[in-house]
């Protein structure tokens, strides 16, 4: 799977998937029932959701134990994360608002903007080291050169 294609193609809810999951730790097991009570869905929707992200080669799947992000899916995780933070940076940095709203603002959009927006904005400034909330920005994704 090319890095961030297929994920910004993908439905909104397979993209929450994924970042509620990479906010897990590392390679723990979830299930089904406790994903539906997260996102308040039946479980049957839930597996649906968790065998399409398998099938895009996102996360291991096993019928009565639950998933787990795999490399591929951890790489689309911190790809989202890496979005919000940029985002949140940009929104409380340099128009002012409060981490709080920065960071609410950033939830609003954060799961539709390009990669290419956000390196963008990486790059005009400098490529922040943290978020407003002291998390470290990964470089991972960020092409410091000029477009």
């Amino acid at each position: 799977m090319d890095s961030n294609e297929e994920t910004e193609n993908m439905p909104e809810t397979l993209r929450k998937y994924i970042l509620e999951l990479i906010r897990l730790p590392r390679n723990e097991w979830v299930s089904t029932t406790e994903f539906a009570r997260i996102f308040n869905v039946h479980p049957s929707t839930v597996t649906e959701h968790f065998q399409k992200l398998a099938n895009l080669g996102l996360l291991d799947y096993e019928k009565y134990k639950g998933v787990r992000l795999n490399e591929n899916g951890m790489v689309e995780g911190e790809l989202l994360i890496w979005k919000h933070r940029i985002l949140e940076t940009l929104f409380s940095n340099y128009l002012g608002l409060s981490k709080e709203e920065a960071c609410t603002e950033a939830r609003k959009i954060d799961l539709y903007i390009s990669k290419k927006i956000i390196e963008l904005i990486c790059n005009k400034f400098n490529h922040p080291e943290f978020c407003p909330c002291g998390l470290e920005i990964t470089r991972r994704f960020c092409n410091l050169t000029k477009f």
